[in-house]
């Protein structure tokens, strides 16, 4: 929205281009753990999940 919205971890993700809409502080007021994360890994996995649901393909199995 202008200068100073962003903090400075999430200033260099919007400049990078990695700014996600799942990234949020914890601490903000619309923090949802279901939609959103303060981890960039756990932010790409939600992604992932989501992106695959959406093309209903199935999630590969883990073999141990």
């Amino acid at each position: 929205m202008g200068a100073k919205t962003l903090c400075n971890a999430c200033g260099v993700r919007f400049k990078s281009g990695r700014l996600l809409p799942e990234y949020r502080p914890a601490c903000s007021p619309t923090f949802s753990t279901e939609l959103h994360s303060n981890n960039h890994r756990k932010v790409l996995e939600m992604r992932r999940k989501k992106e695959s649901e959406e093309t209903g393909l199935a999630q590969p199995v883990q073999s141990f």
